[in-house]
């Protein structure tokens, strides 16, 4: 089976697969996402693999919030799930604001 997973910085966006046996992960943080050994970050109008120290989102998926919620189970789990998700909203949100809707 192959799985994919978004990548992109509201300039482009891309869906970087990965076949049977393969390891798709973001780099905590940020939106660089690792394929095995080589690391995968947008940058203005393309993609480009590399060695990548800064967060390009500036920190955005960071789950601080989770922190304020007094009793969780799971609390790595959790503030991975939140980062992932801001991080969605992020990749798929135009550089006016919005987002792609059926009328």
């Amino acid at each position: 089976m192959t799985s994919f997973a978004p990548l992109g910085n509201g300039r482009v966006l891309v869906y970087l697969m990965a076949d049977d046996g393969e390891d798709l992960r973001y780099v905590r943080g940020t939106n660089i996402l690792r394929r095995g050994d080589t690391q995968y970050m947008a940058v203005g109008d393309e993609i480009l693999a590399g060695d990548f120290d800064l967060p390009p989102l500036a920190g955005a998926t960071r789950a601080v919030v989770v922190d304020r919620i007094p009793e969780l189970a799971d609390r790595p789990a959790v503030a991975d799930l939140y980062a992932r998700s801001v991080l969605v909203i992020a990749l798929h949100q135009q550089l006016s604001g919005g987002f792609i809707a059926e009328p």
